[in-house]
C-alpha cells in the first residue's frame, strides 16, 4: 500500500469513527426523547398539584418542559427506592424529593443519577452510623444512598435565596460520583468544565479574590466535592450575585447543567 492509499485510508478510519460516534448520540437521543414521551409513567392531578406547591422550578416552566419535568419526576420515583426512619412517608415528601433532584439535571440527557438507588429520610437531624456523627444529610457512594433530614430539606426550598440547599447540595455529590464513573457526554462536559473551574483557581489572585469576597461559606473550601455542591446551591439560589461576582465560574456550571436559572427568573 502507498503513502498515499495509507493516508486515505486513515481518513476513512477516522471519519467512519466520528459518523458512528454522531449517528450513536443522535439515536440516544431521539431514545430519551421517546422514552420520556411516550413510555414514562403519568402523573396525575393530586400529583401534579404537589409538585406546583413544592417546586418552585417546576412552576415556572411552559407546558411542555412541564410534561418532560413529570415523566422525569414518576421515572425517578420509579428507580429509586424511598423509606423514613420515626416519620409517615408519604406523596408529598417522595415528589419534593424527586422534583428538586430532576431540577438539577433537567437539562441534562443523562439525568437519572445511576449511582442513586435509595433515599432515607428523618424528621429532623439524625446520627450516623457510618460517621459516627449527627447529619442534617449525607450521600454515601459506596452505598448508592442519600439520607435527607425533612426539617431541613423544606427549609432549602423554602428560602431560596440564604445559599443553603440541604436538596440541592446532597444529589449534587450524587450527580459528580456517578459522573466520576460515567463516559456519557453530559458526565465528560460536567467533569472537563468542573476541572477548568479548578484550574482557574490555580491563579493566586482568583482564589484570594474568591475568599475575599465571603459569597461561598467556608465550608466550600473544604474539598472538591463540597465545593462544586456549594456552587451549584448559589447557581440555583442567587444566580444574579453568582453572575455578577464569579462569571467566569457561572459561565461554566451553565455548559456543566446546560441550564441557565437566570431564565426561570
Amino acid at each position: 500500500m502507498g503513502e498515499l492509499d495509507f493516508a486515505n485510508f486513515i481518513l476513512i478510519l477516522v471519519w467512519s469513527f466520528f459518523s458512528i460516534c454522531f449517528a450513536f448520540i443522535v439515536v440516544y437521543k431521539f431514545i430519551v426523547w421517546i422514552n420520556d414521551s411516550f413510555f414514562s409513567p403519568k402523573i396525575d392531578s393530586k400529583k401534579r398539584q404537589i409538585l406546583s406547591n413544592n417546586c418552585n422550578f417546576y412552576s415556572k416552566l411552559d407546558s411542555s418542559e412541564k410534561e418532560r419535568f413529570e415523566s422525569r419526576v414518576m421515572l425517578f420515583l420509579k428507580e429509586v427506592k424511598f423509606s423514613s426512619r420515626k416519620m409517615l412517608l408519604n406523596n408529598e415528601i417522595k415528589l419534593t424529593v424527586a422534583g428538586l433532584a430532576v431540577s438539577l439535571t433537567f437539562g441534562l440527557y443523562d439525568w437519572n443519577y445511576p449511582l442513586l438507588k435509595r433515599v432515607i429520610v428523618y424528621p429532623s437531624t439524625y446520627y450516623s452510623k457510618i460517621t459516627k456523627n449527627e447529619h442534617k444529610g449525607e450521600y454515601n457512594p459506596s452505598f448508592n444512598l442519600i439520607v435527607f433530614s425533612w426539617k431541613d430539606f423544606k427549609h432549602g426550598i423554602k428560602y431560596e435565596s440564604d445559599n443553603l440547599n440541604l436538596g440541592l447540595h446532597e444529589f449534587t455529590h450524587a450527580l459528580y460520583f456517578s459522573f466520576l464513573k460515567s463516559d456519557s457526554n453530559d458526565a465528560i462536559r460536567f467533569i472537563e468544565n468542573f476541572n477548568q473551574i479548578l484550574y482557574h483557581l490555580k491563579d493566586e489572585n482568583l482564589k484570594k479574590q474568591l475568599l475575599e469576597a465571603k459569597y461561598f461559606r467556608d465550608y466550600a473550601f473544604k474539598n472538591k466535592y463540597e465545593f462544586i455542591a456549594v456552587l451549584i446551591e448559589h447557581f440555583f439560589e442567587t444566580p444574579e450575585g453568582f453572575k455578577a461576582k464569579f462569571s467566569y465560574i457561572y459561565e461554566n456550571l451553565m455548559v456543566m447543567l446546560n441550564q441557565n436559572p437566570l431564565q426561570l427568573k
